[in-house]
């Protein structure tokens, strides 16, 4: 099993969590991603993570995934780099966790017609569980 930290669409609720997860993915808990960054494509509602180095916080939901659900994710999230980094459980606990992202938005090859930066970093915000629009905060 491998722990995942997901921002987007793979959220509890979302379009790509029903779609690409088996019954074997585990939801361990919400968790934040500190050091990040959370950008959503302005016509695509695809989101990524940045690096920054602003105190921000990206909020999302960590999961355990078996070898299956793990592939099926990096398929999922081709033209992303993904490597392991530090979020925080709400008890505070450090967990390392499995990370998708990007290192500027212009990087990411879903934006195409560029991007806002959700200030808040919780991308249920801005877009809903079938991918409608909410609002946007720069």
């Amino acid at each position: 099993m491998k722990l995942h930290f997901f921002y987007g669409s793979l959220r509890t609720g979302y379009w790509n969590q029903r779609r690409v997860l088996s019954e074997n993915a585990v939801r361990v808990s919400d968790a934040v991603l500190e050091g990040f960054s959370l950008f959503v494509g302005h016509v695509t509602n695809v989101p990524t993570v940045c690096p920054n180095i602003s105190n921000t916080v990206v909020k999302g939901d960590l999961y355990d995934l078996d070898k299956t659900d793990t592939n099926r994710v990096a398929i999922l999230e081709t033209g992303y780099r993904c490597d392991d980094f530090e979020v925080i459980l709400p008890d505070g606990e450090i967990r390392m966790a499995r990370v998708y992202y990007c290192d500027t938005p212009e990087d990411c090859p879903y934006f195409g017609n560029g991007s806002k930066r959700v200030v808040n970093g919780d991308f249920t915000t801005v877009v809903g569980p079938r991918g409608e629009k909410r609002t946007w905060s720069e």
